[in-house]
């Protein structure tokens, strides 16, 4: 036998402008450590990529709390003490959700995943 393309009969009521053939295919071989250990890179990557929602979401229910609630004396701690703890509360976790943010802006795409197991990215 020898290396011949299949051949087929088109019914004469489908008209053909032309055939594309678009099934050049690429193998990959990779052993299975490699290939965990780039997979476990990536999403610790894509956990990373989402770490600045925490610390956002507690700055805004902090922000809120300042704006809404009335702080009174509690025990040995005075309301301006309470105000100020929210309020500083509120300014570091709003720093660590500009740091998380700017530290891990976007999750590498899939053609980088795929070029990182072929071994382009070195």
């Amino acid at each position: 036998m020898k290396n011949e393309t299949p051949r087929f009969e088109l019914p004469e009521a489908i008209p053909l402008g032309g055939l594309s053939k678009n099934t050049t295919t690429y193998l990959i071989q990779v052993t299975e450590d490699k290939l965990l250990r780039i997979l476990d890179k990536y999403r610790d990557k894509a956990i990373r990529s989402k770490s600045w929602e925490l610390p956002c979401g507690i700055f805004f229910t902090l922000i809120i709390t300042i704006f809404t609630a009335d702080f009174k004396d509690f025990q040995y701690i005075t309301s301006s003490s309470l105000n100020l703890i929210f309020s500083i509360s509120a300014f570091i976790s709003l720093v660590l959700t500009v740091k998380n943010f700017c530290a891990n802006k976007s999750l590498p795409s899939v053609e980088d995943l795929v070029s990182e197991i072929k071994g382009e990215n070195k």
